[in-house]
């Protein structure tokens, strides 16, 4: 751990561009999160973010503080890769106010650690928690391999990749890509208000993604769906990174869009999107579990397969994979409140 002041620069991606989905605003007035900062202080395992993290009318969501959680375990430990990580949300975030990143870490043998993370916001002198994290690391390859020591290779499974269920198999990227739809046809086939369609697409994820966004919906299920990304990197960051920090990206870069789309599945399947006039929903939990992520290439399109796996006494549990080539990259799961809004 460290006690100097260190921009987070990991982070720094233009996916950040986040949305706002509180209520209908104007998007020429969002504040883009291009370049913020995320810096210690002198307290040991303290990080704290003082630029904006939203756009008008919306507050931190759950991507940010989920990726955010990973970048501080990947800054708390070095020559550890990611093997899970999971955020319980405990109360709503508010976007006025700096976020603390408050970790610690503890050993679990030799070659895991264990990295908690609390969420907290200050405010008169009072702190209040707003998310707990956890990540589950393991000592890389590689560092084993520089410590002179011998790394064994045990059991080896692959996981079954599940884009079948929306391409044939052979189908490059770019055929995927083009037998998917852009998000604003998707929407306007999927939705059955034209005003759920509307305030939708002036959220305009796709502005604030940083990435072109492509859907495909699944035929057998209404509550499952396929969604496609090709990352659009600002020139600066489009050259290729060292390793270890290449690595670190593709982990805040796929935790932060893991959030995306995911349990708005859950309203899919009845014709609604997230921004419409009968319900909300509340995230609970998120989790993210990485396989080996270090041949992942953060400018090849990949895709992300998503599914409700139940909805019972209003909690939606959905499910989700990302995918690049034939390998699975990442599984998610996200449980959320479905809360009917009021109509008085």
């Amino acid at each position: 751990m460290r006690g100097t002041w260190i921009l987070f620069r990991t982070l720094k991606l233009s996916l950040f561009f986040v949305f706002c989905i509180a209520k209908t605003i104007n998007i020429k007035t969002c504040t883009k999160i291009e370049k913020y900062s995320m810096e210690t202080e002198v307290q040991n395992g303290q990080y704290m973010c003082n630029d904006p993290f939203r756009i008008e009318g919306r507050p931190v969501f759950g991507g940010q503080i989920f990726s955010h959680v990973i970048g501080c375990a990947l800054k708390e430990i070095e020559g550890y890769d990611v093997v899970t990580a999971q955020c319980i949300f405990q109360d709503k975030t508010d976007p006025d106010l700096p976020i603390i990143y408050r970790s610690t870490d503890e050993s679990l043998g030799k070659t895991v650690k264990m990295v908690k993370v609390e969420v907290l916001q200050e405010k008169d002198g009072v702190e209040a928690v707003r998310a707990v994290g956890t990540v589950l690391m393991q000592k890389n390859k590689s560092v084993i391999m520089q410590e002179k020591k011998k790394y064994i290779e045990t059991i080896v499974k692959t996981q079954i990749n599940p884009l079948s269920e929306y391409f044939s198999p052979g189908t490059t990227d770019p055929q995927k890509i083009k037998k998917m739809q852009t998000v604003e046809k998707y929407m306007e086939s999927i939705l059955k208000s034209k005003d759920d369609f509307e305030a939708y697409m002036q959220t305009a994820h796709k502005i604030y993604s940083g990435a072109d966004v492509f859907m495909l919906r699944n035929k057998k299920c209404p509550f499952s769906r396929c969604v496609g990304y090709k990352l659009r990197l600002p020139k600066g960051e489009a050259v290729s990174l060292p390793k270890k920090d290449e690595l670190n990206r593709v982990y805040t870069y796929l935790s932060f869009i893991s959030d995306e789309y995911l349990l708005e599945s859950s309203l899919i399947g009845k014709g609604m999107c997230i921004v419409n006039t009968q319900y909300n929903i509340l995230t609970l939990s998120h989790s993210i579990s990485f396989n080996n992520c270090e041949d992942f290439k953060i400018n090849r399109p990949f895709f992300y397969t998503m599914w409700v796996d139940s909805i019972q006494n209003n909690m939606a549990n959905c499910s989700g994979m990302i995918v690049q080539g034939q390998k699975v990259y990442a599984n998610i799961k996200q449980t959320g409140k479905i809360i009917a809004l009021s109509r008085g």
